[in-house]
């Protein structure tokens, strides 16, 4: 499957168990559907999401980039312009890099979330840590000497200098 298909189905299954877990009514999740707007442009929107809550009806278009690089201001102006000509339509845009200073600005303005669909790095998936600091002395004994037989056989005071006691 195309790298850029599997982003969008995977962000459609994502926003598809949000549904199933909340406590709206799903109208529908559906992958690259054409939608008709004011101007009378069709308009691909890669995931597109209707749902009920407290008796409305709400529509949402999701707009997915699989990027290797932060989503540009550019690309969040384009999605506002689809967003502008489709009729009470809100935005989502998901990314699994990031987002460019200028397009996190505009979007904040016009009310397009912004979303990053990844894995998570080395320091966000640690759940726990358990760290583990030991200080070990280990003494082994070679031999076991006599204590009269040492002091009457071995001066020590020649070797004391190259002695550890404990």
């Amino acid at each position: 499957m195309n790298p850029n298909t599997e982003h969008e189905k995977f962000a459609q299954e994502i926003y598809q168990g949000l549904l199933n877990e909340e406590s709206i009514k799903a109208i529908q999740v559906q992958h690259n559907v054409k939608l008709r707007g004011k101007s009378g442009q069709l308009h691909q929107v890669d995931v597109y999401w209707e749902y009920e809550l407290a008796g409305v009806n709400h529509k949402v278009a999701i707009e997915c980039k699989n990027y290797n690089k932060p989503v540009s201001v550019g690309k969040v102006r384009d999605f506002y312009g689809v967003l502008s000509d489709l009729n009470n339509v809100n935005g989502i845009m998901v990314t699994k890099v990031g987002y460019q200073k200028g397009a996190k600005e505009f979007a904040a303005h016009y009310g397009i979330n912004l979303k990053e669909l990844r894995l998570p790095n080395k320091e966000e998936s640690i759940i726990g840590r358990l760290e583990l600091n030991l200080n070990i002395s280990i003494t082994r004994r070679l031999f076991l000497l006599d204590d009269e037989w040492a002091k009457s056989s071995i001066n020590l005071e020649g070797y004391r200098k190259y002695l550890i006691f404990f």
